[in-house]
């Protein structure tokens, strides 16, 4: 259950990348590639703090997982970020939250035949994932998110 609530945003992204324990200069390229939607319109401008809404923070938080983990998942892009980041937030204080994204990758890369599967909340699902996957990743997005957003709602 959360413990924290959600702080408004939206939030300098110093602060996210203070509490994410990132480079400034990675936000900034992120940004140029157009990874997030909701920047303030002063982001580009030098001398400007970028700002950034809570679901952008998250999203933020999302990649930099998969950065630091080393994985090249094109799968799991900015959108793909942020809609994870929007089911946690909808579901986060109800009796159904989403706890984990999970993905399996199936077959040899770049072949036809080759998949990937993601999954939401793997252990609630009513049947076994299917079986062979050559690697399996799971983001625990409680263990991602709750610290970043105990961390933004103090620097408030």
């Amino acid at each position: 259950m959360p413990t924290v609530p959600l702080p408004p945003g939206p939030f300098p992204s110093s602060d996210v990348v203070r509490a994410l324990h990132m480079k400034q200069s990675t936000i900034g390229t992120w940004a140029e590639r157009g990874m997030f939607d909701a920047f303030d319109h002063t982001g580009g401008v030098r001398g400007r703090m970028r700002m950034l809404t809570l679901r952008d923070a998250l999203a933020c938080a999302l990649l930099w997982q998969k950065h630091m983990g080393g994985v090249d998942a094109p799968e799991f892009d900015a959108p793909a970020a942020h809609r994870f980041a929007d089911m946690w937030l909808r579901t986060r204080d109800s009796s159904k939250p989403v706890r984990e994204v999970v993905l399996r990758y199936y077959g040899v890369p770049d072949r036809a035949d080759s998949k990937v599967s993601i999954l939401i909340n793997e252990d609630l699902l009513p049947n076994a994932p299917e079986p062979g996957a050559r690697l399996t990743m799971h983001f625990d997005l409680d263990a991602i998110f709750e610290p970043l957003i105990a961390a933004l709602a103090e620097a408030t």
